[in-house]
């Protein structure tokens, strides 16, 4: 098996998938009522195939992804644990009648 070639990618093919993502989201989700989800699986498989004529193995796609995701999931934890927190103070203020939130003592 011979090894491919890695091209670079130019600007012009890096921006095709996201302009397929939000045309195909502009023109399903706002005309035709269509769920957003599958047009974002189609702009992620744009992508994949983009990079797979550009020389990219699957490795080299998942290794990407992963470390794209391991450099952000410290800060989308800090972001999620801000909004949990938030949403309990919003409970408190606008519920404070209820039993589960404060404890009575007779």
């Amino acid at each position: 098996m011979s090894k491919q070639k890695i091209k670079d990618i130019s600007l012009f093919w890096a921006l095709v998938p996201i302009v397929v993502m939000l045309g195909l989201i502009s023109i399903g989700y706002f005309v035709y009522n269509v769920r957003a989800e599958p047009m974002i699986l189609i702009g992620t498989a744009t992508a994949a195939i983009i990079a797979r004529f550009h020389g990219h193995t699957w490795d080299d796609t998942l290794g990407s992804i992963c470390s794209k995701i391991s450099e952000a999931l410290p800060i989308i934890l800090i972001v999620a644990s801000i909004g949990v927190f938030n949403w309990r103070v919003d409970d408190l203020r606008h519920y404070p009648d209820n039993d589960l939130l404060w404890i009575e003592i007779y």
